[in-house]
């Protein structure tokens, strides 16, 4: 049976840590795809730009890795919210119930999972891959609760987010390194995160 990630997020912007968590996830969970799924309208936070600029961004960060492909399945939902139950039940639709589906999620994100819309349910159909740093918690009453639904993934602790590259664009500094060069050609050329 094929294994599938699924890692979504606001990628705003998608970045190298967001890279090379999701190569790890692929080698230790055996997956033979990840789908990056950038969020339409995220429940819990908003996003600096908008959706097709995110979308374009995560598309020329990833093309060069046949294993990692966007969709914009978030946007053709076309829902008020984009929870993370619905948006995955239309996946299975799409790409088969008869597949394993690993939904990537940060050690922080798996904490406030009694949160989410039916995580239960999420969780029942689509099994938790906390990516999850040294020197973090996580909630030991959820991996209680959910059980062998979830797998645990020790992750690299790389220290890059959406707000520091923002903010370095924001105030004149380099984003070398940080994200990929088509996405640094891609924000320069946009003029992106400037205000």
């Amino acid at each position: 049976m094929k294994k599938i990630g699924v890692f979504g997020g606001r990628f705003d912007p998608i970045h190298t840590g967001h890279l090379i968590v999701a190569l790890d996830a692929l080698e230790i969970l055996g997956l033979s795809k990840i789908y990056f799924l950038v969020s339409y309208n995220a429940p819990h936070k908003e996003s600096v730009v908008g959706f097709e600029d995110r979308l374009e961004m995560a598309r020329l960060a990833t093309e060069a890795s046949p294993e990692f492909e966007v969709l914009d399945i978030e946007r053709k939902l076309s829902l008020e919210k984009s929870y993370t139950y619905l948006v995955m039940k239309r996946l299975r639709e799409e790409l088969g119930a008869h597949r394993e589906y690993y939904l990537l999620v940060g050690a922080d994100q798996f904490n406030q999972l009694r949160t989410w819309y039916e995580y239960r349910k999420l969780a029942e159909s689509t099994y938790i891959a906390v990516l999850r740093r040294p020197h973090q918690d996580v909630d030991e009453s959820i991996l209680e609760e959910l059980g062998d639904r979830v797998v645990i993934l020790r992750s690299r602790l790389i220290e890059i987010s959406g707000t520091e590259i923002r903010s370095r664009v924001k105030n004149g500094k380099p984003i070398r390194y940080l994200v990929p060069p088509s996405v640094a050609t891609y924000i320069e050329k946009k003029g992106l995160y400037r205000d």
